[in-house]
């Protein structure tokens, strides 16, 4: 009798819990507004992005997958109702950009290098909405992320190496040259981003709306980057 007893206990327990899970976490006494599914909530974040070269010419520009960005943030949330929410997100990024050597290159320059390194230091800023589904727990949860984001060029810097030259006497191993504020970059670039997520961790999506170069440049770099996130949040 006492074993049945404590089973029906444990399955109210059970129940209980599977109840609070999908409540409103608004309407429960003393909740307060601030939290991962309440009114207000925000969280910095880190993201690893790689570049996905399409067409066949973007392929054969850079390499892969060392070509890439590190990204991080502040992202602010503000929950419309329980589905839907508000996101504003402020960041730092830093692409790396590295170019495959071949004959017949057009861009940075004609020259074959040891090694030859974009890199490219942007802020960020973007806005958009996010759409929870799956349990109302006070926490992050799945979701998806649909957005718009400005970045805007904050420094630009080409690291060409090559073999030394022993030949005249110099006796070194390799020469650096580092080339500073190119002026062939666009300052302002547009750019959509999704977000797939999972509680901490989120798939990413990246296409960039508008050109990386001026006119000046006869090529192009991949516009569409996939990567992943984590957002650093304590339950």
């Amino acid at each position: 009798m006492a074993a049945i007893i404590l089973i029906i206990t444990s399955l109210m327990g059970v129940k209980g819990q599977e109840m609070v899970l999908q409540q409103d976490v608004d309407s429960v006494p003393g909740a307060g507004n601030y939290g991962p599914n309440k009114l207000h909530f925000g969280h910095l974040y880190l993201e690893m992005g790689f570049a996905i070269p399409y067409p066949q010419t973007e392929q054969k520009l850079i390499k892969i997958p060392l070509t890439g960005s590190f990204a991080a943030g502040y992202r602010y949330k503000l929950k419309i109702f329980n589905p839907l929410a508000f996101i504003l997100e402020a960041g730092l990024r830093w692409d790396n950009v590295r170019f495959n050597q071949f004959e017949g290159k057009q861009f940075p320059d004609t020259d074959i290098h040891s090694r030859q390194i974009l890199h490219l230091s942007k802020a960020t800023t973007g806005l958009g909405l996010r759409f929870r589904f799956g349990q109302r727990g006070n926490y992050l949860g799945r979701y998806l992320d649909i957005g718009v984001r400005e970045t805007l060029l904050m420094g630009s810097r080409l690291v060409q190496t090559d073999p030394g030259n022993n030949d005249t006497g110099n006796w070194y191993r390799k020469t650096k040259q580092i080339f500073r504020g190119l002026e062939y970059m666009q300052d302002w670039v547009p750019e959509l981003f999704a977000r797939l997520g999972f509680n901490r961790f989120a798939i990413t999506a990246t296409y960039r709306m508008g050109p990386l170069f001026l006119d000046t440049v006869p090529v192009e770099l991949p516009k569409i980057s996939l990567g992943v996130e984590t957002a650093l949040v304590r339950y």
